[in-house]
């Protein structure tokens, strides 16, 4: 079909007479002349000129003022055109702009073939999403494919540019890649190095490519250079490759894995090797055994870290948390790679769980990696392991008809290690391997090197064997009135040991079996205070409601059955409050003995509780709904031990136990106390942070603690008194989050973290410094320019 134009262009002689010239100049006077009509070519849409003419022998319109051409998705505008209705082409010149949903493109000259949209852009620049172009020829070769010559790119919005890659030839594919040959990185207009050649994305989805070079340093490594490599390996999985060479300790690969296998299933792998030409180990000094030396040798040093999150049918979930590494240093040297040092042990679980609305099942495997060794290339022998622990609960539930409930829960764990069964116990001068005795100043030690022989009467510790619990309630719950609370409870609990070690002596308190049991009296009484503040007469006005809740608890052990076996130790007498107090060298001296866990210490128990906790809530509407938010808890509690009443020298009443949370808009203060009454001393944590509508805070946090013992006497010696300060500020130019520990008693920063990102202007780049030092580690610093390569 011809268009209007095209047949007027190829139209015969008799078509010239006056009249019916006068007729089409009138017709064109309407269509493109002063008006704001719209003309169709074939693909090509005249929406707007001032003025139009045109060639009818050589098939030429020629457009000025304000031209306004559309086609094939694309929008033309400029001082003047010609199109060509022969070539298909389309001349612009005059604040010449292009631009589709993909580009914008502006220049002096435009001359494009408008039926295969390819052409050329003379002295003017192009952009696709955050990417520009700009040089004297741009070629689109293409429907999203550009060459320039002698061009630059660059991904900022500043002009001049932040930072740009000046070539002798850039190719471009529109949501794919830019091949620059001989680019010249310039920083504004200073350049700075120059490659043979570099490739850029220029879409926003993930693509494989090599990342910014990073610069890490420490103390023990030196300076080093990461250059890390991004593979997308599909929608759901991809992996970071990160070689790092250090001046000191070589070349050390990084792999950093992650996968998504459904909305809420997910893990990551990271593992890294190196061969350590620098690896410091201490040994004792053969002249002297009471001293150690440093030295240096070579060394294969690794670590892995796997973490995994399965949701199955039935409400079956899989976990799995893995953290292995080749010498106990390595979480000190590398503390980026394993966020572990400081910590005790290394844990590692796996574990499978189902639960319902009435049950819980879980099984799992957990092995530590002992942490607490002088050597760090011990082995792992002396570390205790749960393989495994399997645990059942059934929820209370109505019995028949009747206004009992029933719940049990039960639970089996094997405490195993590769090496004995038990730990050697030697006394003051004896040897504990290695060339080294047990000091005077200490009356038992314990050994590195076995006998070979588990003897109860020296003291050895037992670590590996089976317990199988097995812990039945049954209770009735009431109310008196809409006022009180009741819950009356009996719990039984039978728990069977099977210990692993044997001995040939006769005449101990040690048998491979023992079994436990006791049965647990309880009732507690609870009540609720409430009362709402605010305007009631608007339903949607906020509220504040404050609710008090006091309560009473007290609980017995009316009968135990309890064998006079080597292991419980004999815990008859003690504070009830002692129960779940750290592990002390007065466990370890004296009669307490050290078991599995706590749940082998049983204490005589005649305790009343008490406690009252307050909660402020908040209603406000929010569009629609009402939005509720806790905006302050605060809780007191204490004990008193009937039993220790009774004492020569009684202390009865435990320590006060405090905890205060509140979650305002700008202000979180989180703080917990324990005071004691007989050593008049208080143990508090407290966290203060005041933060903006922009989640930007800055911190305060307070530590002081000091060890008190069962006799409540004060140990100075390991007295803490730490201030700690924290920051998380976001601005235009600058992220800044970090914060530090400081000691009153040494007088020093103990540790510290900190990562600012820079951000100049144009958002196209940013500058990542970080730096942390963990207690008793090195510092360490890592250093990267991300460069933000932006194209649609």
């Amino acid at each position: 079909m011809t268009t209007t134009l095209e047949a007027i262009a190829t139209a015969p002689n008799f078509l010239y007479d006056p009249f019916f010239i006068l007729f089409f100049t009138i017709f064109l006077f309407l269509s493109l002349g002063e008006s704001q009509g719209q003309t169709n070519l074939s693909g090509i849409s005249i929406h707007h000129a001032q003025k139009m003419s045109h060639d009818t022998v050589k098939k030429i319109i020629s457009l000025s003022g304000n031209v306004q051409v559309i086609f094939q998705g694309q929008y033309l505008s400029c001082d003047k055109a010609s199109i060509n209705l022969k070539d298909k082409t389309v001349e612009a010149e005059g604040q010449v702009v292009l631009q589709n949903q993909k580009v914008y493109a502006e220049g002096e000259k435009l001359v494009l073939n408008y039926q295969n949209n390819t052409g050329t852009i003379y002295r003017g620049f192009l952009k696709a999403g955050q990417v520009i172009f700009e040089g004297e020829v741009i070629e689109k070769t293409g429907e999203d494919e550009y060459v320039a010559n002698q061009s630059y790119y660059s991904a900022c919005a500043t002009c001049p540019p932040a930072w740009s890659f000046k070539g002798s030839k850039i190719t471009a594919e529109i949501g794919g890649y830019a091949s620059i040959d001989y680019p010249v990185l310039r920083l504004g207009k200073v350049p700075i190095f120059a490659l043979p050649w570099i490739r850029v994305p220029l879409k926003s989805d993930r693509q494989s490519g090599f990342l910014v070079p990073r610069f890490p340093f420490n103390k023990t490594s030196k300076l080093g250079l990461t250059i890390p490599y991004f593979w997308a390996i599909s929608r759901s999985q991809d992996m970071t490759l990160n070689l790092t060479m250090f001046k000191k300790q070589g070349l050390k690969p990084n792999i950093e894995y992650r996968y998504l296998l459904s909305e809420n299933s997910k893990g990551n792998f990271y593992s890294s090797f190196l061969e350590d030409r620098f690896f410091e180990q201490r040994t004792k000094n053969p002249s002297n055994p009471d001293e150690t030396t440093l030295v240096q040798s070579e060394r294969e040093r690794w670590f892995f870290a796997y973490n995994h999150y399965f949701e199955m049918p039935e409400q079956i979930t899989h976990r799995t948390n893995l953290s292995m590494v080749s010498d106990l240093k390595y979480a000190r040297d590398f503390p980026r790679d394993l966020d572990t040092d400081g910590e005790p042990a290394i844990e590692n679980k796996v574990s499978i769980t189902k639960n319902t609305e009435g049950s819980h099942l879980s099984g799992e495997v957990v092995y530590n990696i002992n942490q607490l060794v002088e050597n760090s290339v011990e082995n792992n022998n002396a570390s205790v392991h749960r393989f495994p622990q399997i645990d059942y609960s059934l929820m209370d539930r109505p019995i028949a008809a009747t206004p009992l409930y029933f719940g049990f829960d039960t639970n089996y764990v094997q405490f195993a290690r590769r090496g004995l069964s038990y730990d050697d116990v030697v006394t003051a001068g004896e040897s504990v391997g290695d060339g080294m005795t047990c000091p005077a100043t200490n009356p038992k030690c314990i050994s590195h090197e076995t006998d070979g022989a588990f003897e109860p009467s020296k003291g050895d510790i037992l670590r590996t064997g089976h317990r199988f619990e097995f812990i039945p309630r049954i209770s009735l719950p009431f109310r008196i009135s809409n006022f009180l609370e009741i819950l009356p409870a009996v719990t039984y609990r039978e728990t069977q040991y099977r210990f692993t070690a044997h001995t040939t002596e006769l005449d101990t308190n040690y048998t491979p079996t023992a079994a436990r049991r006791y049965l647990e009296m309880e009732v507690g009484a609870k009540t609720r205070l409430a009362g709402v503040f605010g305007n009631r007469d608007d339903d949607q006005a906020v509220r504040y409601k404050h609710i008090i809740e006091p309560e009473l608890r007290f609980s017995s052990i009316p009968w135990i059955r309890r064998p006079n076996h080597y292991f419980f130790g004999k815990f008859e007498g003690q504070p009830y409050s002692q129960t779940n107090e750290p592990l002390k060298d007065d466990d370890f001296f004296g009669l307490n003995k050290v078991q599995f866990d706590y749940h082998d210490r049983i204490f005589d128990r005649r305790i009343v509780d008490f406690g009252v906790s307050n909660r402020i809530l908040r209603r406000q509407w929010h569009v629609d709904h009402p939005e509720y938010k806790t905006m302050g808890v605060f809780r007191l509690s204490q004990s008193y031990d009937l039993n220790e009443a009774e004492s020569e020298d009684p202390q009865a009443w435990s320590s006060i136990n405090a905890l205060v949370d509140l979650r305002l808009d700008q202000i979180e203060l989180h703080s917990i106390a324990l005071y004691y009454p007989y050593a008049r001393i208080t143990n508090s944590s407290s966290r203060l942070r005041i933060k903006n509508k922009y989640d930007n805070y800055v911190q305060l946090g307070f530590t002081r603690s000091v060890l008190v013992n069962k006799d409540n006497e004060v140990n100075l010696t390991s007295q803490i008194n730490n201030i700690g300060f924290a920051l998380g500020w976001t601005t235009t130019y600058l992220n800044l989050v970090g914060g530090f520990d400081y000691s009153s008693i040494t007088s020093k920063i103990f540790s510290w973290k900190f990562e600012a990102q820079i951000k100049p202007p144009g958002n196209c780049w940013d500058i990542t410094i970080s730096q942390f030092q963990l207690p008793e580690g090195q510092p360490d610093w890592d250093f990267g320019v991300h460069f933000q390569f932006g194209g649609k």
